[in-house]
């Protein structure tokens, strides 16, 4: 069987079509899976973000979903301006960022041991501090005999 130059001609239009309508769905399927990698990729930025900013652990991938950002936010794979994009998470849920408070701590004077004292630190000492090292004391003065 022999193919005119027009069956010929019909059956490659067709398989150019279908190679076509193949290469355009291939392009599609990975514009979507690069689409998705950026997706990614900015969600564990965000994530970081989030972590770095003192939320709870718990609560980043809940986080990471109420924050939004538009295309200006990004440069490069990174957020130009972190805390301007996180500031309305912030105010909206304050409670799952931890807040560095330093409080004020009393000095601390070290145990007196019965081996360390000596009649010169018992004399230097005022009365509330011997009632309060009694014991220490008493040791000490057992040892001395």
């Amino acid at each position: 069987m022999q193919l005119t130059e027009e069956d010929a001609a019909r059956v490659l239009n067709a398989h150019t079509a279908a190679m076509d309508a193949l290469r355009a769905e291939f392009d599609a399927y990975r514009r979507e899976v690069d689409a998705q990698r950026v997706r990614d990729a900015r969600q564990a930025v965000i994530r970081q973000e989030l972590t770095a900013a003192g939320a709870n652990e718990a609560a980043v991938p809940l986080l990471a979903l109420a924050v939004t950002t538009n295309e200006e936010d990004w440069e490069g794979s990174g957020l130009k301006d972190a805390a301007a994009v996180l500031a309305p998470v912030r105010q909206q849920y304050p409670g799952f960022f931890a807040e560095a408070k330093s409080l004020p701590t009393d000095p601390v004077a070290p145990p007196i041991s019965a081996a360390s004292l000596t009649l010169e630190d018992v004399r230097a000492m005022s009365a509330g501090e011997i009632n309060e090292n009694w014991s220490a004391i008493c040791a000490a003065l057992m040892n001395r005999n």
